[in-house]
């Protein structure tokens, strides 16, 4: 009688199943990350995108009115209607340069999520302020973007008085009726200052923490320029208190260290 011979194995082992699986599992992880990173890259191009027709918007305003908007101004209150309500905003540079935009509300939100949320302590410059008539109003989200109002100068008070701070942004409302208009020629150099950016809703500055640039898009802020060319760099790069970087917030193209 022949001996049975043992059966030819036709399966995986232990070992090779877990070695399979780990390969797969790599292959699933890069794969993702690759995924993410696409998402990522393409979020920051539509942030581009929105920053360059924001700016086109921005652009058509100074041309027909040889000035840039303030970055916002307590004088004027514009009606605006929500459902059966009337409320009256503030004339903010977006609600300015609003009627140059065919859906400012996708074209002024940035396409990636705030990952640090806003201080309540800030809540007023990023959010609209709408007014009913009685009085009562309430907070609207209106941009994720900021705009370059006071340059260097936001915290500036020579003499503790407002009037002897320079002029060196887009458009300053200091309140109390004060403003400072600035001109399409106060700008120096178009190609070297900075327009409007990744930010809080009202304005971005340099130096003043809550209102510096938001680092969203793989730790880059996107940034355009009065010309209407943009950049996307690490935060540092638009904080440092460095003569090149400073100057690129000024009208006149200069770093104005005594400002800091």
């Amino acid at each position: 009688m022949k001996a049975r011979q043992p059966a030819c194995g036709g399966g995986f082992t232990l070992i090779e199943l877990l070695v399979v699986v780990t390969v797969i599992a790599i292959l699933a992880t890069l794969l993702l990350s690759a995924l993410n990173q696409a998402k990522s890259l393409g979020r920051a191009a539509k942030c581009r995108s929105n920053l360059h027709q924001t700016h086109l918007a921005l652009a058509m305003y100074v041309a027909d009115g040889n000035h840039f908007p303030l970055a916002m101004d307590g004088r004027v209150f514009v009606p605006r209607s929500l459902g059966t309500a009337t409320l009256y905003e503030f004339l903010t540079w977006q609600v300015a340069i609003r009627t140059y935009v065919s859906d400012a509300r996708a074209v002024f939100k940035c396409p990636e999520p705030e990952k640090t949320p806003l201080l309540v302590a800030i809540q007023i410059s990023d959010q609209a302020i709408q007014f009913k008539p009685s009085g009562d109003f309430q907070m609207r989200p209106e941009s994720d973007y900021g705009y370059n109002a006071y340059g260097t100068a936001k915290s500036y008070r020579p003499g503790s008085t407002l009037k002897a701070a320079p002029n060196l942004g887009l458009g300053e409302w200091w309140g109390g009726g004060q403003t400072r208009i600035t001109a399409e020629s106060d700008v120096y150099s178009p190609a070297n200052m900075i327009a409007i950016g990744d930010g809080p809703s009202l304005e971005i500055d340099p130096f003043t923490a809550d209102f510096q640039p938001r680092a969203r898009h793989r730790a880059k802020a996107q940034i355009v320029f009065c010309d209407g060319h943009s950049e996307g760099d690490r935060k540092e790069r638009w904080t440092a208190k460095v003569d090149v970087n400073a100057s690129h917030w000024n009208n006149d193209n200069e770093a104005h260290p005594e400002t800091w």
